[in-house]
């Protein structure tokens, strides 16, 4: 990933270069031909002069009138054959840095996400594809008029007299020394800016992501409190900047007003002492308002500049944080049975120092149906992190078939595993597309019988819009239990050869996980299975139960033998949850 703003551009525009070249270059050439046209009129004026009262002789002043014709159309044309590439240079630059970024943060591991708003990151990875961007785009035509304004109108200065180009370039050195410090300010205040607005944004998002909760703790008072010390910052550092800004506006006025003031007063002289002919003061007087223009519009590009500059800094820096990547090898996971061996593992979330889980070992052979229980804390879906890398051990390491996870690419390996999840999370796409998602190539039909496995088809087919129905952001728009059946009906889809289950019943009342218990039967089929479970009714048809408390295994076995065990904490689970008290 590029470290900085200027190394950013540079990945941006590979395979644009010439193209660039070529469109600035036509800018460039447009403006020169633009600035150009006075010098005709100063020659015409000259004419004008030396014949007063006459009338005009074409071909006495063909050539400059040709010169303005020609020069304004050739503008034109420049211009029109810039903007015309500009349109194909910024939308292949845009989709180019959107997919670089998003897919940079799509192979992140599960921890950056979760100490990162959401709303923060898609904020970031926008700001940096449209400040590119502008710097590719829209830079150039406001820089390249700038730079051929004071080119052309300098080289004017000195075709009417050396001594105001000398005045001109004085004013200039001037100018920039001054510029310079309230210009590294702005910058320094722009990235301050930057990172407020993707934090109001962020937060937003984060509220509107949780409406339900926020709606059902009555707490949209405390997120209109919250967004407000958001905004109190916000607004902090744009007046803040706006200062700044104020200085730089105040500082462009004054040099302007020198500057017209010292080509006036220094034109005067050389008209007195006959070293300037009246054309060429025309010339210099129409310069002034010219340059005037310029310098405030370089004010202007200046703040875009700075802000733009700033918010690709800071969305960089954002996003080049120090996570490490896990690492991974470069081959497949096959011929997967479902044989996992979990040897000696011990494991500490990154940021603590309690070891969740300790000398952890568990053999499971290929077609056999585990369940894990436990309390709260004790480390069941913490396996379940580490058996999908969302985390590696701190000690020891994770087998299937006797191949060491770490050695496989992660992908090969997750393809090998379906995962139904306590907390379902459904795109905002149509139900057809979520259950699809599991196995993109899989045929309509084959969707459909998945469907029907999980019993999801039942409701599906009841709605209006039936497979092409809409399911809200997080698939809000369906109850608990048919996001699960949508989940059960993609982990059939998948037909992968291991079987997770981390609490997918846990959220659901009686009747509903009925429903979903039958999807399960099918589910189970000739693959392995593990599943974690708190209610353990989930259970009914594993061979295998693990107990695990503080990390270790404290029981293992059958469900009739642990069942047999008078003192047992199956036993007791069991007990407890007949007799309605968990």
């Amino acid at each position: 990933m590029p470290k900085t703003a200027w190394k950013a551009i540079q990945t941006a525009i590979k395979g644009e270069k010439v193209k660039i070249v070529i469109m600035w270059t036509l800018i460039f050439l447009g403006n020169a031909l633009s600035f150009s046209i006075p010098y005709f009129l100063k020659l015409i004026a000259d004419y004008a002069l030396e014949h007063p009262g006459d009338a005009f002789v074409v071909h006495e002043i063909l050539f400059p009138l040709i010169g303005v014709v020609s020069f304004f159309v050739l503008e034109e044309v420049c211009y029109r054959v810039a903007h015309y590439m500009e349109i194909f240079i910024d939308i292949r630059i845009y989709r180019k840095t959107i997919s670089q970024y998003y897919t940079l943060i799509m192979y992140r591991p599960a921890s950056y996400f979760e100490d990162t708003f959401a709303g923060k990151l898609s904020r970031r990875i926008e700001q940096i594809a449209t400040s590119i961007g502008y710097f590719i785009n829209e830079f150039p035509w406001h820089v390249g008029w700038i730079v051929t304004a004071f080119i052309i109108s300098f080289v004017l200065l000195s075709v009417a007299h050396p001594l105001l180009l000398l005045v001109a370039i004085i004013w200039l050195i001037l100018f920039l020394l001054i510029s310079y410090p309230l210009i590294k300010r702005l910058f320094a205040e722009a990235i301050k800016l930057s990172e407020e607005y993707a934090s109001v944004s962020g937060g937003i998002v984060d509220s509107i992501s949780n409406i339900s909760l926020v709606h059902s703790f009555s707490s949209e008072v405390k997120e209109e409190s919250r967004l407000e010390k958001g905004l109190q910052r916000l607004s902090h550092v744009f007046v803040s900047e706006g200062k700044w800004l104020l200085w730089n506006k105040l500082h462009q006025g004054t040099s302007v007003v020198v500057f017209g003031i010292a080509i006036v007063l220094t034109s005067i002289y050389l008209f007195n002492h006959s070293l300037i002919t009246v054309a060429d003061f025309i010339l210099v007087a129409t310069s002034i308002p010219a340059l005037s223009a310029v310098i405030w519009r370089l004010g202007d590009t200046v703040l875009k500049m700075v802000r733009n500059y700033g918010n690709l800094s800071d969305g960089i820096r954002d996003l080049d944080t120090d996570i490490e990547s896990l690492p991974e090898g470069d081959t497949s996971l096959e011929a997967v049975h479902g044989n996992i061996s979990f040897n000696n593992i011990s494991f500490v979330y990154p940021g603590t120092d309690e070891m969740v889980l300790k000398d952890f070992s568990l053999s499971i052979n290929a077609g056999e149906k585990i369940g894990i229980v436990g309390a709260s804390g004790a480390g069941k879906s913490t396996l379940i992190k580490l058996l999908l890398r969302h985390y590696d051990p701190t000690v020891g390491s994770i087998t299937i078939e006797n191949v060491d996870i770490t050695e496989v690419s992660i992908q090969s390996l997750r393809d090998n595993i379906s995962l139904v999840p306590q907390d379902t999370t459904l795109f905002h796409r149509t139900l057809l597309e979520n259950i699809h998602y599991a196995q993109i190539n899989a045929t309509y039909e084959e969707v459909i019988t998945a469907s029907k496995n999980s019993h999801a088809h039942d409701f599906i087919t009841k709605l209006p819009e039936q497979y092409s129905t809409m399911v809200g952001e997080r698939g809000v728009k369906l109850s608990g239990g048919q996001r699960q059946r949508v989940a059960i009906a993609r982990a059939v889809l998948k037909n992968a050869p291991i079987l997770v289950l981390d609490e997918a019943t846990s959220a659901l009342d009686s009747e509903s996980e009925e429903v979903v218990q039958a999807g399960f039967h099918t589910l189970f089929k000739n693959r392995t299975v593990i599943a974690v479970a708190h209610r353990l009714s989930t259970l009914r048809e594993m061979n295998r139960i693990i107990v695990i408390e503080h990390g270790k295994i404290i029981e293992d076995g059958s469900p009739e033998a642990l069942l047999a065990k008078e003192n047992g904490v199956f036993k007791k689970l069991w007990d407890a949850q007949k007799n309605g008290f968990v």
